[in-house]
């Protein structure tokens, strides 16, 4: 039986000029990094881009984070918090300013 998945998307709405990258990570682990602010919410399922990191991840909780990296230096960084991944449905999540 295949362990049932989630989608996970991330995103971030924050100002081009104040990061060159955001690392995503999940469970102290990068799982990507978006070089471009969304300009719209991702669609559920969305294909990853430079601006959307799209995770197929089984159903559970994780710890989520992100680093704000700019002139390859760390400038910022989000406290984790938790996210639930529940079967067949996406949970996006938010970088903001």
């Amino acid at each position: 039986m295949p362990v049932p998945e989630g989608n996970l998307i991330f995103y971030t709405n924050y100002t081009p000029e104040k990061y060159d990258r955001i690392d995503i990570i999940v469970d102290g682990k990068v799982m990507g990094s978006i070089s471009e602010t969304a300009a719209a919410r991702p669609e559920c399922n969305a294909p990853g881009t430079a601006s959307v990191v799209s995770l197929m991840l089984p159903v559970g909780t994780y710890a989520v984070s992100g680093k704000r990296y700019k002139g390859g230096e760390q400038v910022g960084n989000w406290k984790a918090s938790s996210a639930s991944v529940t079967a067949e449905e996406c949970k996006r999540i938010r970088f903001v300013e």
